[in-house]
């Protein structure tokens, strides 16, 4: 006797997070990303309307690499009380504090994979790393930007993942006649990462916003097959 056949995946996010792709959210520290990130994985986890997309609930998971778990995203997620099935770099000691920086050893994308494989994730999960430039090497350098790319993307559509990395914006300068004028180029890092990436979301501050209003956030959301968006938020 045969089981009921599992229903079809389906893209956590149509067009912004497709399985197989990686979609990158980029702003400044301490501009409201992860807290942004926290509430749009509720909402895809949970399902209903995200920036006018229907989304369907979908299994998240998400890692972070950059704090211990206690003092870090944990806060924001508690904020929404949504309990996100997570892995902590900083809190695994037994994860070498080297893992992505042993490039002689073992390339940065092969260590992000082989955490990726670890946690025994189902197909169809969306994972958000914050932040995500570990799994690429070295930001500046395009080569191993376009390599990197190109081998987790095989990963993802082969184990049928999406990925939605956090980044951060370069240096702004006081003057924005100065700064990039397409918001997604502010991104550290080659241009590769945009240009090898299928989505790239920009947070914006109050103070970097192009409509002034100390209490308005925004949102950019470059997407290679819809046209651009932009969302005012506020907290």
């Amino acid at each position: 006797m045969s089981g009921r056949p599992s229903p079809p995946l389906h893209n956590p996010w149509p067009a912004v997070f497709d399985l197989g792709t990686i979609a990158l959210l980029n702003g400044s520290p301490n501009a409201g990303k992860t807290a942004l990130l926290a509430a749009m994985l509720q909402r895809i986890a949970e399902g209903g309307d995200l920036f006018g997309f229907p989304i369907r609930p979908t299994p998240v998971f998400f890692i972070a690499m950059d704090r211990l778990w206690d003092n870090g995203a944990i806060k924001w997620f508690d904020k929404y009380g949504f309990n996100v099935p997570y892995y902590s770099f900083v809190d695994d000691v037994t994860a070498p504090a080297t893992m992505f920086r042993n490039y002689a050893k073992e390339p940065a994308w092969d260590a992000y994979i082989g955490l990726l494989e670890r946690q025994g994730l189902a197909p169809g999960t969306l994972v958000a790393s914050d932040p995500y430039e570990n799994a690429w090497g070295n930001v500046m350098d395009r080569g191993q930007v376009i390599t990197a790319s190109t081998v987790l993307q095989r990963h993802l559509k082969q184990t049928r993942l999406a990925q939605v990395g956090m980044m951060h914006s370069g240096k702004m300068k006081g003057d924005s006649n100065l700064n990039y004028a397409n918001v997604h180029e502010q991104m550290a890092g080659t241009g590769a990462l945009s240009g090898y990436s299928s989505a790239q979301l920009t947070l914006l501050s109050p103070k970097q916003a192009t409509v002034k209003d100390s209490n308005l956030y925004e949102l950019h959301i470059t997407a290679h097959c819809l046209p651009q968006m932009i969302f005012g938020l506020s907290r």
